[in-house]
């Protein structure tokens, strides 16, 4: 269904299973796809800084994480073109001449 179909980079947040009462109930993630094997999101937890698989999960398609830039904010150049934005570029860039 076309319902499914998520915007990449959003903000997620997934239900926090722990049975603590001080612990939050939810984690702030970001969305990176979908699982291959079961009916799943895969999501980058970034509280607990883990690639995590959930069905349980609240999307906000128009939000992003403002430590990941957002493709409108970015500038691609021929030295960045094939990094991933949460990375930092290389040093040194090759020049061919």
């Amino acid at each position: 269904m076309i319902t499914s179909l998520k915007v990449f980079g959003c903000v997620a947040w997934r239900r926090n299973e722990t049975q603590e009462k001080t612990a939050s109930q939810a984690n702030l993630c970001m969305f990176l796809g979908y699982s291959e094997v079961k009916k799943a999101y895969k999501v980058y937890d970034l509280e607990d800084k883990k690639t995590v698989f959930t069905v349980d999960c609240t999307f906000k398609e128009t939000e992003f994480h403002p430590h990941v830039p957002c493709s409108s904010r970015m500038t691609t150049t021929s030295a960045t073109a094939n990094v991933a934005p949460w990375r930092k570029p290389p040093r040194k860039t090759l020049t061919w001449t």
